[in-house]
């Protein structure tokens, strides 16, 4: 699997969904954006290191190396995956899901809701911002198959370099221009598959100077966390959202009508699906 056929494939359905607390709700229509989240700084820290070990255990088993040569190849890509934490990537998180329990629980909190997007337009708005659309690997087959095309490709720039009689740094740098652009790309859709359920999809920047303008920090737990910030209107100043699902509260029917009357006036929709969660609400 090469990296841009992640970046092919097509939600089965005409929808995708982000959960948001309250608070992020009120955010995304008031300000018609959201905030992408840099890499480095999601819920789960163990994502790009996810990544990283992938790369670095195929690199083990890597052939068609001398081995002088297969040393050299493994401490510059070995350098550079270290050296990419000064890279900053934002990802925008989606799901399949429209009403999922675990969603509910890590990203809702109680009374938040799932935002439907038209996949289809929130594409073309977040690409014209340097975003793509991808979906989340979780199987150890896929992953693997993705890293080995990375590393062949790396392979066959080191070789042409060395019978070309390159320097060292000559080297390192078109190996970084072509492996670190693939890994940064790759590895925000690199999963544990014990996230499967999820069925996520992401918006993944480019690579990203931290003096852009759309960059800006909010505060976190216990440090100050950088975003994006993803315009979501289009040409015509909508947004590509269809519906909203209450999630589970103790009074989903009141929730369900102040959405729709605060969306309506706030954020000028005339016309919003609205339902509410099939799940039980309970105090989790």
């Amino acid at each position: 699997m090469r990296v841009k056929d992640l970046y092919s494939t097509e939600p089965s359905s005409p929808w995708l969904y982000h959960y948001s607390s309250k608070a992020g709700f009120l955010g995304i229509f008031r300000t018609r954006s959201v905030w992408a989240s840099s890499i480095h700084y999601m819920n789960d820290a163990t994502e790009f290191a996810h990544a990283m070990g992938l790369v670095k255990a195929q690199l083990e088993r890597i052939e068609g190396f001398e081995p002088a040569e297969l040393a050299d190849f493994k401490r510059i890509i070995t350098s550079q995956l270290e050296s990419i934490s000064r890279i900053y990537v934002f990802v925008f998180s989606l799901s399949e899901q429209s009403d999922l329990l675990s969603q509910w629980r890590g990203y809702a909190g109680g009374g938040g809701f799932a935002i439907e997007f038209e996949w289809e337009r929130l594409k073309r708005v977040a690409g014209r911002q340097g975003f793509l659309l991808g979906r989340c690997l979780y199987r150890t087959d896929q992953k693997e198959a993705v890293v080995k095309k990375m590393l062949k490709v790396a392979q066959e720039v080191y070789w042409r370099c060395v019978r070309q009689g390159a320097g060292r740094e000559h080297v390192a740098g078109e190996l970084w221009k072509r492996f670190v652009q693939d890994f940064v790309r790759v590895s925000p859709l690199l999963k544990h598959y014990s996230f499967h359920e999820e069925r996520e999809w992401r918006l993944v920047s480019r690579p990203t100077n931290m003096d852009a303008p759309e960059v800006d920090y909010r505060e976190g737990h216990s440090m100050l966390v950088p975003y994006f910030k993803l315009s979501l209107e289009d040409e015509s100043g909508g947004m590509p959202v269809s519906g909203v699902v209450v999630g589970p509260c103790p009074h989903p029917e009141l929730s369900q009508n102040s959405v729709v009357n605060f969306v309506q006036k706030s954020a000028n929709f005339k016309q919003l699906s609205a339902r509410c969660s099939q799940i039980p609400y309970r105090e989790w």
